[in-house]
């Protein structure tokens, strides 16, 4: 799990752009009487309009002159923009991990992890930005 905080506006930022771009075109399916994408296709294009965002900030960052995070940025944010659309946000990682037996968390900064293994309980990096978006997300 790479312990790099993301920034949690800019996640939310993007992801209510690529929700824009995802109302938009059902609206045009609809005005052009194509039926709704499935789900599974439905996600697809997510992915896509994810990835474009990603590289339309990271573009934007790199005009303005600021330095870019390590090459594993783009990847994270946009995996991160994805999971708060689609999975459980933040929490998805851990969700997923195998090793992990439970999931503490009292506020958005207070996230204990406990694990399988000769790690037991430890405390994990934030899930949210605020205890407000951690609600938004659950």
């Amino acid at each position: 799990m790479n312990t790099e905080l993301l920034d949690y506006q800019l996640i939310r930022t993007l992801q209510e752009r690529v929700a824009d771009q995802l109302t938009v075109s059902r609206q045009q399916r609809k005005a052009t009487s194509l039926p709704d994408l499935q789900a599974l296709d439905e996600e697809q294009l997510a992915l896509s309009l994810i990835e474009a965002q990603v590289k339309t900030y990271m573009h934007a960052e790199l005009t303005a002159g600021r330095d870019l995070p390590d090459a594993s940025h783009d990847r994270r944010l946009a995996d991160a923009v994805f999971a708060s659309m689609y999975l459980a946000g933040e929490l998805q990682e851990l969700l997923e991990d195998e090793l992990v037996e439970d999931i503490d968390i009292n506020g958005a900064d207070e996230v204990w992890v406990t694990y399988a293994d000769e790690r037991r309980t430890v405390r994990s990096r934030p899930v949210a930005g605020s205890d407000a978006d951690l609600i938004d997300m659950i």
